[in-house]
């Protein structure tokens, strides 16, 4: 029977949640429920909610492992430690993660667009991260969308700020919050962008504390500006 009991262990231990973070781990009823996507803000702007953004270790936002059920369900402690093992290993959250260990030499990459939202759209910024696919440029018109925000290893956590859309623009703000031990981490976030109408849009990514880190080794490691193309 050796073998049966750790499982959770090494569960909790590849996906544990720094406390600082503030984000339950643990899925709840609500966690599935449905919410209100956008909110208006102000006069011609909307902004996504943080609490409808599926993210890794960013506080205020759905834990993204929820669209991967059995990791975080009872079930998986009754799994062997090499069935568990390998059920990490076949996660696309941990492969996402795995895969923004390394900073690339030229400077992060670009955020980018995906088709749908949820559990599809984690698949597909799965594929453009892990598998490599050359993340779509053009979506038509009113298809439901969903943004892929991430940061590469660092010993800082990203935190978003404001995720705001005003006609062809959007605007999505994070800051930095140095870890007070040695560890490192990466994040990442997919952020419903609903249904826009045809034009050219224009994402900017900006670091709202910036000014503060000026000499901070963890500068340039969250992903670059971008923009696409919805056509009719």
């Amino acid at each position: 029977m050796v073998g049966r009991q750790p499982t959770h262990v090494v569960l909790m231990m590849v996906f544990s949640l720094c406390a600082s973070c503030n984000q339950d781990t643990a899925p709840t009823d609500q966690d599935y429920e449905d919410t209100e996507t956008f909110v208006s803000q102000e006069s011609g702007a909307v902004v996504v909610p943080l609490k409808d953004i599926w993210a890794f270790r960013m506080p205020g936002t759905r834990d993204i492992r929820l669209l991967e059920p059995l990791l975080v369900s009872g079930k998986f402690r009754e799994l062997s430690v090499i069935e568990g093992q390998e059920l990490l290993r076949q996660s696309l959250v941990r492969q996402i993660q795995r895969s923004l260990n390394d900073r690339p030499a030229n400077g992060p990459k670009p955020s980018f667009v995906v088709q749908g939202s949820g559990a599809k759209a984690l698949r597909e910024a799965h594929s453009v991260l892990v598998a490599g696919k050359k993340p779509q440029q053009s979506f038509l018109a009113g298809s439901e969308l969903s943004l892929v925000f991430f940061s590469y290893q660092a010993s800082a956590y990203v935190h978003l700020e404001e995720a705001k859309i005003k006609g062809h623009s959007i605007r999505i703000e994070y800051r930095l919050q140095q870890h007070m031990t040695l560890d490192v981490t990466e994040h990442f976030a997919v952020i419903p962008l609903g249904s826009l109408p045809a034009g050219e849009v224009q994402v900017e990514i900006v670091w709202s504390d910036e000014a503060e880190h000026q000499d901070d080794p963890n500068n340039r490691i969250a992903c670059e500006s971008f923009s696409f193309t919805l056509t009719d």
